[in-house]
């Protein structure tokens, strides 16, 4: 950097300014007290302006740099931010979609738990209705077989009780036989014995009543065993009904069709909604760098007002000079 005297030598603004004044304003060289005078002032505005130019380009340059930090700064946070909403919305996705796999899971495992339980609910159902089945046939051949018993049992005691009454019946008609040769040989020995008359009527007569006796004896027997007949073939004919009722009532009814389980319904998934998709709205206006400030710019501020200064300056000490003459 140059000292004041070096400044005070150079070609500056000022001093073009200086002598664009001294050449207008029509001041003659030799008046060196003016112009020294002049050039101490103009050399310290020079000077002066010279530090503020240099003073204003530093803080436009810190503030330059301050703001290219500033925009790397927010270009930085504003990758950052864009990443980490890809990465969150991503992560948002991925946990969506491990919900629904594990809502798939469950629902499959409820599925078949369900099926199983039906399959097992089905095999005792069709072993409780082929248990059942079997029952009911072995119970209806059971049923038969007591009534075709029953039946023979009570043909076979009708039988009996007809024979004993056919018996009964051929025995009485071979007494009434016998009754009536008895009694025609007792009429022809009557007969025989040369009875006439009265007596041999007698005779006759009381060999025909003794014979009727026997005959009136004989069908009232035969009567009597009938009704027995009919009483025993009645009972038989009750034990026989009972015997059919409770075979009727011992013989299982028909099971019919046992319900089958109900079959179970597949489980419900619940639906899981992906993030939407990022949009370029999402990552916001991109970081905006600051309005630079040119350090020429600022410099040139500084020598406009140092200027204007010197040539106030200049125009004072001149106005001075020309009081004193």
């Amino acid at each position: 950097m140059m000292n004041d005297i070096e400044l005070s030598m150079v070609k500056s603004p000022g001093k073009l300014f200086l002598k664009q004044q001294l050449a207008t304003s029509g001041i003659e060289m030799q008046w060196v007290d003016i112009a020294l005078g002049i050039a101490a002032g103009v050399a310290g505005q020079v000077i002066g302006g010279n530090k503020a130019s240099n003073a204003a380009k530093q803080q436009a340059a810190s503030a330059n740099a301050a703001t290219d930090r500033q925009y790397e700064y927010d270009v930085k946070a504003w990758n950052m931010d864009n990443e980490k909403l890809i990465a969150e919305r991503d992560q948002q996705a991925q946990v969506q979609l491990v919900k629904a796999a594990n809502e798939r899971r469950a629902a499959d495992w409820k599925d078949a738990s369900a099926l199983r339980a039906y399959n097992y609910d089905l095999m005792i159902r069709n072993t409780k209705q082929q248990s059942l089945d079997e029952q009911y046939l072995k119970s209806t051949q059971l049923y038969h077989q007591q009534m075709d018993l029953n039946a023979r049992t009570a043909y076979a005691g009708r039988e009996d009780e007809l024979n004993s009454l056919r018996e009964i019946q051929a025995e009485s008609a071979f007494n009434e036989q016998e009754r009536y040769i008895q009694s025609l040989l007792s009429i022809g020995s009557a007969e025989a014995a040369g009875r006439t008359g009265v007596s041999a009527r007698k005779t006759v007569g009381s060999i025909i009543a003794a014979s009727g006796r026997k005959q009136a004896a004989a069908a009232e027997a035969m009567l009597g065993a009938e009704r027995n007949t009919a009483s025993v073939l009645a009972e038989i004919a009750r034990d026989q009904e009972a015997a059919d009722m409770a075979a009727w009532a011992q013989k299982m009814l028909d099971p019919g069709e046992l319900p089958l389980p109900l079959e179970p319904l597949a489980t419900p998934i619940a639906d899981f909604l992906l993030p939407r998709a990022i949009e370029e709205f999402d990552f916001g206006p991109q970081p905006v760098k600051g309005a630079m400030r040119d350090p020429s710019a600022a410099a040139g501020q500084v020598w406009g007002n140092t200027i204007t200064g010197i040539a106030g300056t200049i125009g004072q000490v001149a106005m001075t000079s020309w009081q004193n003459r």
